[in-house]
């Protein structure tokens, strides 16, 4: 998933913040937002709620259209 995400954050630049979290390492804090699989996206909008979640890889183009769509 970093390859995508460094592309987005190549395009958009400063307005993307990146937060990464272990789930291994963070078993609490994966239960508590419902992460089944590894890797899981979240596109969390200025409110701070999940608008979008992507169980697996997701390719950039989806991502960037999610944040386009924020």
């Amino acid at each position: 998933q970093r390859p995508a995400i460094q592309q987005v954050a190549a395009t958009i630049g400063e307005q993307l913040q990146v937060v990464e979290v272990d789930a291994t390492q963070h078993p609490e804090l994966a239960n508590r937002w419902g992460v089944m699989t590894v890797p899981t996206t979240f596109l969390i909008d200025a409110r701070g709620e999940a608008r979008f979640v992507n169980h697996g890889v997701t390719r950039a183009e989806k991502l960037l259209q999610q944040i386009q769509a924020l």
